[in-house]
């Protein structure tokens, strides 16, 4: 480390920073200014979304009704496209520019060759973008923030899972499980949902079993909404011909006898479910027990949540931090993954600038593979399948999914960043040492 040279490339491209650092601040206000306007827009472009063509595309984009009318949801859909990508142009064109530079104005004969070691040089130069990288993410960070503050007003409420907080609600619910029925609408909407809930868990949960079922997971959530839809009817169709229905289970003609009983068992338990749900408190406590969540995503306005303040007024400051239009602390992780990606991506332009031997050409070479990185991470996203494999790019390492229940930084992800990061930097210093100037 030389701090003369580190002095010298933070003084070197200071407009050309501020410039940068402007226009992408500028993007972030400006892209979520168009929020307001679509999140009111979201009915009517439900049928532009429900195009079996269409929804393999949008989703390349993490694009939907439901990401596009929650505020962080419409962020990440639009940072995605824009400000990640613009930030790791900017990573890459600094490194190159403040390296590959010397190169190109002929001035790494001078600098390259003085009584100071080039991994010193280099490593200079590379921590001065780092600092420039760094002064670039605490400002998009507070600019974001400042851009959820102002329009948040019209954003619906988001659940953001934390479980101290969560207990203190569920000990308060339990407390008074007959003030539920007023605060949420239970009606026959909400009984079917919670059931779709329950199942959609235990599908997740179970997902051997399920495996071994002649049903794919879209089948059975059919078959779940038939009998959510009229009860009567499908108990009695299945009872009447259980012959498709056994098979489809895996079970054998001589255990139909069997299979009847249990499913008449099951008809009985559904009834008696369902006169328990129209009346009984305790029953309406074992529903929020057994899926909170299920329950604190109906409060989307601000209204429910000051109506379930008042109803536990003890767990007041625990649904506040349940529950908001937005959190501070995922997006500053989210900042921070950035901060991880642009050093990967400053590597990446210190090790173009080491191995190309033609300056001119350092440039173009740099936007075509930072692109090419994009479109890769992006396209990987089209399908559960090919999902695995965005990590292959620094894009793909970036956890933008802060809209989830749930959300913290992965090990993994940033021990990759990290170490592409210092391998990248080692390599190009090696190269760097045995080069000829």
């Amino acid at each position: 480390m030389n701090w003369r040279i580190y002095a010298m490339s933070m003084r070197q491209n200071r407009k050309g920073f501020a410039i940068w650092m402007v226009v992408i601040a500028a993007l972030v206000v400006l892209g979520m200014a168009f929020y307001p306007p679509i999140s009111e827009s979201i009915g009517q472009m439900t049928t532009l979304f429900e195009n079996p063509m269409m929804k393999s595309l949008i989703g390349l984009f993490m694009v939907g009704p439901e990401a596009l009318g929650s505020l962080t949801g419409f962020y990440i859909t639009y940072a995605s496209i824009y400000v990640i990508l613009m930030g790791g142009i900017f990573a890459t064109l600094s490194a190159v520019g403040d390296v590959a530079g010397e190169f190109r104005d002929h001035t790494a004969e001078f600098i390259f060759t003085k009584p100071v070691k080039r991994s010193s040089i280099l490593i200079s130069k590379w921590l001065a973008i780092e600092t420039r990288i760094f002064i670039l993410c605490i400002v998009l960070c507070i600019t974001t923030l400042f851009s959820f503050m102002l329009f948040s007003k019209t954003a619906p409420y988001e659940y953001y899972a934390k479980e101290d907080a969560l207990e203190t609600v569920s000990n308060a619910v339990q407390q008074r499980p007959q003030v539920l029925s007023e605060v949420f609408e239970l009606n026959a909407d909400f009984f079917e949902g919670w059931v779709m809930a329950q199942v959609e868990t235990q599908l997740e949960e179970n997902k051997a079993a399920v495996e071994e079922i002649d049903l794919s997971p879209d089948e059975m959530r059919a078959m779940l909404e038939a009998l959510l839809q009229d009860s009567d009817t499908y108990f009695e169709e299945v009872l009447k011909n259980p012959d498709q229905l056994m098979d489809q289970f895996g079970i054998a003609p001589a255990g139909r006898e069997a299979f009847l009983k249990s499913v008449e068992k099951e008809r009985i338990s559904y009834e008696a479910m369902m006169k328990r749900y129209e009346n009984d408190p305790d029953f309406h406590l074992e529903m929020f027990l057994s899926a909170p969540d299920y329950f604190l995503k109906k409060i989307r306005t601000g209204d429910r949540l000051k109506t379930m303040q008042g109803a536990y007024p003890e767990a007041t400051d625990a649904l506040a931090k349940l529950i908001a239009p937005y959190s501070a602390r995922r997006i500053a992780l989210l900042h921070f993954y950035m901060f991880l990606f642009m050093s990967v991506m400053n590597s990446l332009g210190v090790f173009l600038s080491a191995i190309m031997r033609r300056p001119k050409g350092v440039m173009a070479t740099t936007m075509g593979l930072v692109l090419a990185l994009y479109f890769f991470s992006t396209v990987s996203r089209i399908s559960t399948e090919t999902a695995k494999f965005a990590v292959v790019s620094p894009f793909g390492l970036i956890d933008q999914n802060i809209t989830g229940a749930v959300y913290q930084l992965s090990p993994l992800n940033v021990i990759l960043l990290i170490a592409e990061a210092v391998i990248l930097l080692g390599v190009s210093i090696n190269i760097l040492n045995t080069r000829n100037i």
